[in-house]
């Protein structure tokens, strides 16, 4: 009965399990902000790989790596000493923004390139048309035959004949007619015409080349300016939004650890203080316990009294059955 009345009092304290009425108060425009600038954060966090995909502007591994590398030797402390070009280079392969500068830079010269190539090359070749053009001239004065223009025709190309060639070559024009040989040196003399033809018109087709080229330079060079221009501020934008955004979740980060700490650590201490009132009530001087030795006491005096009288009925204490520990 007493160990009963045990078991329903301290059931009784149970409560002390139940949640503390303290709870951790967030506005709803508070949470509402709290997610937008999660969403912020991930979005710049992810801002250069998503650039990267969409403007197709891929990572050179090799260069991400030897830059990983030399930062994680360089101080950033040092990078004012180092080379601009070291110091781009770096950071190429870790902003996108730096990369597409470059990129530009580096089309606007490559453009120069292809265009001082074609340059040199329209030049040789109106040289190398006027040497043509004199060439027929001194052909047609000097009346020469069909055999000097085909060795003119391989010497400019660079075509040594053999020997037993030549010989077969002189065999041949030897033993054509002269109105034979006479149609065989027209048709070289017409065939060295139509190639000063064929190059004068592709004279005019590098000269229109040349034009598209310095439009798309002049282009090239516009954009990689008005870049230039905002691609250091749109950087120093960037990284004071990772900033502020770094601030705003650390303000409401650092009321939720204060109010969360202290909701939790009251809710822990008077957790122990209904712990500590049980345990006065657990105690072996409680009026449960008293209880428990009375009526032990009242039992083991009816069984003293049953030995005096043995007719008496007794009253049996329980049977405690004890098992042996192995």
């Amino acid at each position: 009965m007493a160990t009963q009345s045990l078991t329903r009092r301290a059931g009784a304290g149970s409560s002390m399990s139940r949640r503390s009425d303290m709870k951790l108060f967030i506005d709803r425009a508070v949470q509402d902000g709290v997610r937008d600038i999660k969403e912020s954060a991930e979005a710049l966090k992810s801002l250069d790989g998503d650039l990267r995909r969409e403007l197709d502007v891929p990572l050179d591994r090799t260069k991400s790596m030897m830059a990983k590398v030399l930062n994680m030797v360089i101080p950033k402390r040092f990078y004012s000493d180092l080379p601009n070009s070291l110091v781009r280079y770096m950071g190429e392969a870790q902003d996108v923004i730096i990369q597409i500068g470059s990129d530009k830079r580096h089309h606007c010269n490559n453009i120069q390139i292809g265009l001082r190539n074609l340059y040199d090359a329209a030049n040789a070749k109106k040289e190398q048309l006027a040497e043509l053009r004199a060439t027929i001239e001194t052909a047609q004065r000097e009346n020469w035959n069909a055999r000097q223009l085909q060795e003119y025709m391989t010497k400019s190309v660079g075509i040594e004949v053999f020997r037993e060639i030549s010989d077969l070559l002189d065999e041949e024009f030897g033993i054509l007619g002269e109105e034979e040989q006479e149609a065989r040196k027209q048709q070289l003399l017409d065939q060295l015409h139509n190639a000063t033809v064929g190059g004068e018109r592709f004279m005019k087709l590098m000269a229109g080349v040349v034009s598209a080229g310095l439009s798309v330079f002049s282009a090239g060079v516009a954009s990689y300016f008005e870049y230039e221009l905002f691609e250091h501020d749109t950087i120093q934008l960037r990284e004071a939004a990772k900033a502020f955004v770094d601030v705003n979740k650390g303000i409401y980060a650092g009321r939720a650890a204060i109010t969360g700490t202290i909701t939790t650590s009251i809710d822990g201490i008077r957790k122990a203080v209904k712990m500590a009132e049980l345990y006065n009530k657990c105690s072996l001087f409680s009026d449960d316990f008293l209880e428990v030795l009375d009526e032990a006491e009242e039992l083991v005096s009816k069984d003293i009294k049953s030995l005096d009288n043995p007719s008496s009925k007794r009253k049996e204490l329980p049977v405690i059955d004890v098992v042996p520990v192995s």
